[in-house]
Order: structure tokens, then C-alpha cells, then sequence
């Protein structure tokens, strides 16, 4: 089950601050129940360090194959929490996650989850979940059972940073928040099953919009070669040679274009030594 878990702790953590609020509470007490400053925004920054989201989903690179970089996962004007569950995904045939690290969002954090390409870094990855290569999950909770900022809202920081290796090239992929029936649990109303939770120390659920970002990975010049054999599929090391051949005799050769953007069409022209 999506965060059982989770839910557990933050039961475990909450009980004794619930029960000595029953104690020392007068019976005349009424409640305060605060205003929400409204939903607030799950972010993708271009930089661990951010102290705020972007007006939109940021745009990263160009990169080259075998480089790294490191996002940040930022909460911005939400409830105050006491924890969180977050999956970020992105393809990877281009993007390895390689680590990820808690934030300062969660000052005294405990019962941490840090699950990168379904295998355990630590604590246990959740089961049955949106875990899988290409996925990185982290969870927390404050150990201290309270909210941040000192319960006081609106609440926004880093929650946690991820580094990633670029393993492919492509004009442009994106880092997202994937969705999976287990995640019926989460911030975010639309699309549903958003695996994005963000909770109070009491286990309710806070509203959380969602801001992705885009990553562009430049890609390595083509090849345009001659192929002795047209059947072949990649273009050969270095220059090919195409013999014995006799006199009068004819042969056919392929022209192959490797590793190529996307293309609409061509101009090729091929020259012969006619002497």
C-alpha cells in the first residue's frame, strides 16, 4: 500500500504530542483551526541551492553525454508539513539518476527514504510502487512530530537534491512526477494518482500544484558513410574498403546516416574516381 509506512510513523510520532494535548488542554478549550494560504507548488530547480520555484517548468543543459548535473525538488508556498513522499522520473535511456540527498526543508528528519532506480540507498523502497529504473524516490518525516516553520504558514524549501549522469543524447526530454494506482493517496488532484505527497505531522494531505522541468542533451555530429554492404545497419570504423573488384564488373554500395537529428529529408552526392 502506497506510504503505509509513512502512515504509520507519522501515527506513531503524533500520538504522544495528541495525548498530552487531552491532558493539559482546559475543557473549555475550542480549537484553532488556521487559514490555508491556498495550494502550494511542487518545483524541479535548475540549482540546489534555489530559494524559490521558477515562474516555469526551467529548461536545462545543454548537456553532452557522460556529463552530470544536480536538480533540486523545492516546495514553495504550501501548509506547513511534517514530511513528504516524492517520485521524480525521467527516461533513462538518456538520464541515470546517480544520488540524491535530503534537503533542509525537514529539519530533524527521520524514518528517510531515498530509493534510486528501484534499489534501495536508504531505508526500503516502497513496494508495488512507481519504483523502476529511471525513478527516484524520497520520503521523510521530522522526527520532533511537529511542522516546519514553526508551524506557521505558508512553508517553502529544499526538500530534497538529485544528481544525474546523461547516458544518451535528444534534443530534449523532462524530469516529471510519475503516477501509479498506489500513489491514490497525494497532493496533487489532477492528473490522479500523482505520486506527490505532502503531509501534516497529523497526516493530512496538503494541496500541491506540480512544475516539472525540460532537459536538453546536444547531440554528437552524424555520420554520413559508404556502406559495402547496403544491409548494414551502422556505419563501419574508419574507411572501407570495397575489393576485389574486376573490370566491367558492378556492385552496389549503401549511404547511411548515423546518428542524425530528426530529419525531413536530404541532399546526398556521391563521387567516383572514374580514372
Amino acid at each position: 500500500m502506497y506510504n503505509r509506512l509513512f502512515e504509520k510513523k507519522r501515527l506513531i510520532l503524533s500520538l504522544p504530542l495528541l495525548l498530552a494535548a487531552a491532558i493539559f488542554t482546559p475543557a473549555s478549550f475550542v480549537p484553532y483551526a488556521h487559514a490555508s494560504p491556498g495550494t502550494g507548488l511542487v518545483c524541479i530547480t535548475a540549482s540546489t541551492s534555489a530559494t524559490s520555484c521558477s515562474a516555469g517548468a526551467p529548461t536545462l543543459g545543454p548537456f553532452n553525454a557522460g556529463d552530470t548535473f544536480s536538480v533540486g525538488v523545492f516546495i514553495q508556498g504550501s501548509d506547513a508539513m511534517g514530511g513528504f513522499d516524492i517520485y521524480v522520473a525521467g527516461n533513462p535511456a538518456y538520464l541515470n539518476p546517480t544520488g540524491a540527498a535530503l534537503g533542509t526543508l525537514i529539519a530533524s528528519p527521520t524514518s528517510t527514504i531515498i530509493c534510486i532506480n528501484g534499489v534501495s540507498v536508504v531505508g526500503a523502497c516502497t513496494v508495488n510502487s512507481a519504483n523502476g529504473q529511471g525513478v527516484v524516490e524520497v520520503s521523510t518525516l521530522d522526527s520532533n512530530g511537529s511542522n516546519e516553520c514553526g508551524g506557521i504558514s505558508p512553508c517553502s524549501g529544499m526538500a530534497f537534491t538529485i544528481t544525474y549522469q546523461v547516458v544518451g543524447a535528444t534534443p530534449s526530454t523532462s524530469l516529471s512526477y510519475p503516477t501509479h494506482p498506489a500513489c491514490s493517496t497525494s497532493s496533487v488532484s489532477s492528473p490522479p494518482n500523482t505520486c506527490v505527497l505532502v503531509s501534516t505531522a497529523f497526516g493530512d494531505t496538503l494541496s500541491e500544484n506540480i512544475q516539472g522541468a525540460n532537459v536538453t542533451i546536444t547531440l554528437p555530429p552524424a555520420v554520413v558513410c559508404i556502406l559495402p554492404n547496403p544491409a548494414s545497419t551502422s556505419c563501419p570504423v574508419g574507411t572501407p574498403d570495397i575489393n576485389p573488384i574486376t573490370a566491367g564488373q558492378s556492385f552496389t554500395v549503401g549511404v547511411f546516416v548515423q546518428g542524425s537529428a530528426p530529419l525531413g529529408g536530404f541532399n546526398i552526392y556521391v563521387t567516383v574516381d572514374r580514372q
